[in-house]
């Protein structure tokens, strides 16, 4: 398989965008020298969209949410089986598996998408894309072949923009900026938003899924197909 056959299969896809990261520096990914960032936006109604003058929902949030996780999963496995066509190990990171002692998953997401150019980490611990700021699904496949790797993301654009940190009511984002390496709890208190999350989501039977944070971004919004 080509670099060149692999980017016209990934301009195909029905994906909001995508990226290929050089992960050989990352123990995680042991074995595999390249993983492919894939992401979805989230398609949140306008009429529920705060930043196109719609009032917050959080039922509306979630079921978005759930759309461009199936959307992300179709397409991780949609390349999938184009990598298996072409013989190229790999093996697609969980969508789930997050381990209760840490909050992380198996493999860090958010990482490849900035060594693939697709965005910074924003102070909201969140990925944010120029385009759709904050408000994409992400998916990784890892993958051992050998192709171009798109440049990699080094530094925050936030600047002094804390729109973030002003919307979560609970204080839990501490307004530092990002740079790689930086380690999560130095940006979000992730323990107590998850606890919070669990709370709140007692009295409706899951998860509370808050966006607060997520929808002041002021890169949020809609856009088309996206590449750096």
């Amino acid at each position: 398989m080509t670099g060149e056959e692999l980017h016209l299969f990934l301009d195909g896809m029905d994906i909001s965008g995508w990226g290929i990261a050089d992960v050989e520096p990352c123990p995680e990914a042991a074995g595999f020298r390249r993983a492919i960032s894939l992401h979805q936006a989230y398609g949140l109604p306008e009429a529920c969209d705060p930043a196109l003058g719609g009032e917050y929902d959080e039922e509306a949030l979630h079921q978005a949410i759930l759309s461009a996780r199936e959307l992300t999963d179709r397409a991780a496995a949609s390349l999938s089986d184009f990598l298996d066509g072409h013989e190229v190990p790999h093996r697609v990171v969980p969508a789930s598996g997050q381990d209760p002692e840490t909050l992380a998953g198996p493999f860090p997401v958010k990482l490849a998408a900035t060594r693939a150019g697709l965005g910074w980490v924003g102070k909201s611990s969140l990925l944010v894309t120029r385009r759709h700021g904050p408000r994409v699904r992400l998916a990784a496949v890892l993958a051992d072949f050998d192709c171009p790797a798109d440049e990699p993301m080094t530094e925050s654009r936030c600047g002094g923009c804390e729109l973030c940190v002003d919307a979560c009511p609970y204080g839990y984002i501490s307004g530092a900026e990002w740079e790689p390496g930086l380690p999560r709890d130095a940006l979000l208190d992730a323990f107590a938003c998850s606890a919070r999350m669990e709370e709140l989501g007692k009295p409706i039977g899951r998860k509370y899924s808050c966006g607060l944070c997520l929808l002041a971004c002021p890169y949020g919004g809609r856009g088309q197909k996206e590449r750096p």
